[in-house]
């Protein structure tokens, strides 16, 4: 059941892989195929060590905590963003 899980999550992983290949297509830029092959496998490796990852942290951490940890993570991350693009760059300033 295990190895299901994480197919799944590499295909789904992958589909962003999916939806920026057809944008580069849309604009005539080919990707070929060996790197496309190449970043698949990336994202494959990237969501398994996560999955292998958060499966050596659940018997340490209880649900709560990962619960906790994981909504602050998410509130900084989504903080950084707004604060990112609310504040000018440095191409805007010139």
């Amino acid at each position: 059941m295990k190895l299901f899980t994480i197919l799944i999550i590499a295909v789904a992983a992958n589909i962003d892989n999916l939806g920026i290949s057809m944008a580069y297509g849309l604009r005539a830029n080919r990707i070929p195929f060996r790197y496309n092959l190449i970043i698949s496998f990336i994202s494959t490796v990237c969501a398994f060590v996560s999955i292998f990852a958060g499966s050596m942290l659940s018997d340490i951490l209880s649900r709560s905590t990962s619960n906790l940890i994981g909504g602050i993570l998410l509130i900084g991350l989504g903080l950084w963003i707004v604060g990112k693009s609310a504040s000018p760059s440095k191409d805007d300033i010139r």
